[in-house]
């Protein structure tokens, strides 16, 4: 019997050593991720590619992709943005500063967890913070107090993000310490010019449905809303924008289009009556739109040599193309970007142009370009075949197309290195552009805006009368 009692000792013994093996094994398998410190824990297996201000995907080879964006435009991450709160917490209750080690859950020590106030931990509101998918992945590292009020975070991008970088005689201005552009040695415009210079947009179109300039459904980069956001739209935003940001006057006309012609006809009237109150002004398309908003309107006159008396028009020339060749075989100036002065020559041109397509005028043959023809321009044909020869330099200025017309993945020559006309990347390379000017929710917040203060802009054409008579071609502002 003492051998058999031996043996049963020894099994039970093996068998106790076995399960108590089995169940440590099997207690340290099952410990939760969240057991453990944060900095002990595994990294999750994500893409972590920034592709935020990518709105759509063209289907292009690397040569022909979206320009970098530039660097006022790329910003810190906004993930840094939280820790800022950690700082605020010593301030007002210094001893819980440890409530935010997880290894220190109250949960083992119930009878303190009145002092723990656990319903004050989230601190950092992260309801407040932008989406990750919302494009701003790129976007400016802000205090979260400004977060929650819109106007400041406003006010905040207007001083620290896109504001004047040079002064409006300052040279050279650099694009971003790669390359440099001189302005001539005499400049013409040596001091701001305020609400003395005007942009001008005029449109009829609608734009009421979700993601357009008029919705109250703002656009917006959110990731499920990113695809309704209007082209043409960004582009009228980024003009009001720069007005806003050099402090110009912004007009945006509404108007009744003439039946007998194509609407873009109503453009010199529009513009005879706005320009009368200012001393320069400037007409964009909607697809046409300011590059670089840090730049202002009077530094870029300063470049091209606009003189205010002697110069009256200034336009880009179109990409060299038989379809945009007039029939004396010039390259058609392209009438979506016009830079006005405050003269008498200005409303000579201004009135020449409008009567251009009226049967029995100067030039019989441009009621041709009254309506629209494929391949043929209207209000642009006729101004490109008649009104610029009849006024030459230097009444009407030519800028070259790689300045002030095009985009560069047009690849048409025309870069637009400062006033790109996306004519055929309305839909698409627009979003990118406007994206990196206004990303993530600065699209929602300045839209937002712009249909807040549409009172002071917006504006009927049967109404501009009512502006009063203005000045024409005299008694201008000093300090040019």
């Amino acid at each position: 019997m003492g051998p058999i009692r031996s043996n049963r000792a020894t099994l039970f013994v093996l068998a106790a050593v076995f399960f108590l093996a089995a169940f440590v094994g099997l207690a340290y398998h099952n410990v939760e991720s969240w057991d453990l410190p944060t900095e002990g824990r595994p990294k999750p297996n994500v893409d972590v590619t920034d592709d935020g201000t990518l709105i759509e995907t063209p289907k292009t080879d690397e040569k022909s992709a979206a320009p970098a964006a530039p660097a006022h435009d790329v910003i810190p991450e906004p993930e840094k943005a939280p820790k800022t709160e950690p700082e605020k917490a010593p301030e007002t209750e210094p001893e819980k500063a440890p409530e935010t080690n997880p290894e220190k859950a109250p949960e083992t020590n119930p009878e303190k967890a009145p002092e723990t106030k656990p319903e004050k931990a989230p601190e950092t509101k992260p309801e407040s913070a932008p989406k990750a998918d919302s494009g701003l992945e790129t976007s400016p590292q802000v205090p979260a107090s400004e977060i929650e009020d819109e106007e400041a975070l406003r006010q905040w991008y207007l001083k620290h993000v896109m504001k004047p970088t040079i002064g409006v005689d300052q040279s050279p201005w650099s694009d971003f310490g790669a390359f440099e552009y001189k302005l001539p040695e005499k400049k013409l415009w040596t001091k701001p010019l305020g609400k003395n210079f005007c942009i001008i947009d005029i449109d009829n179109r609608a734009w009421d449905k979700e993601g357009e300039l008029w919705s109250d459904k703002f656009m917006s980069w959110d990731q499920d809303r990113r695809q309704k956001v209007h082209g043409l739209s960004l582009g009228i935003l980024n003009h009001w924008l720069y007005s806003k940001i050099h402090g110009y006057k912004y007009y945006f006309v509404d108007f009744v289009a003439p039946t007998d012609r194509r609407a873009s006809w109503a453009k010199p009237a529009i513009i005879r009556e706005i320009l009368k109150h200012h001393d320069a002004c400037v007409f964009m398309d909607s697809d046409a739109v300011i590059h670089h908003l840090d730049i202002p309107f009077e530094w870029l006159m300063n470049y091209w040599g606009l003189h205010p008396s002697t110069n009256s028009f200034a336009l880009a020339y179109d990409p060299k193309h038989p379809n945009n060749e007039d029939k004396f075989g010039g390259v058609y100036l392209n009438t979506g970007f016009i830079v006005l002065q405050n003269n008498k020559k200005s409303y000579e041109i201004l009135d020449a142009w409008e009567e251009c397509p009226e049967p029995g005028g100067k030039h019989p043959d441009c009621v041709d370009f009254r309506t629209n023809r494929p391949g043929k321009p209207t209000d642009q044909g006729g101004f490109g075949t008649y009104i610029r020869y009849d006024y030459p330099a230097p009444d009407i200025i030519s800028l070259p197309c790689t300045e002030a017309n095009g985009f560069p993945e047009s690849h048409s020559g025309c870069d637009g290195k400062f006033i790109q006309h996306l004519w055929t990347g309305k839909t698409n390379w627009i979003k990118i552009l406007i994206g990196k000017q206004l990303p993530g929710q600065f699209l929602e917040l300045f839209h937002k805006k712009f249909i807040e203060e549409k009172p002071t802009f917006w504006i009927k054409d049967t109404d501009l009368k009512s502006l009063g008579e203005g000045k024409m071609g005299s008694d201008l502002a000093e300090g040019r």
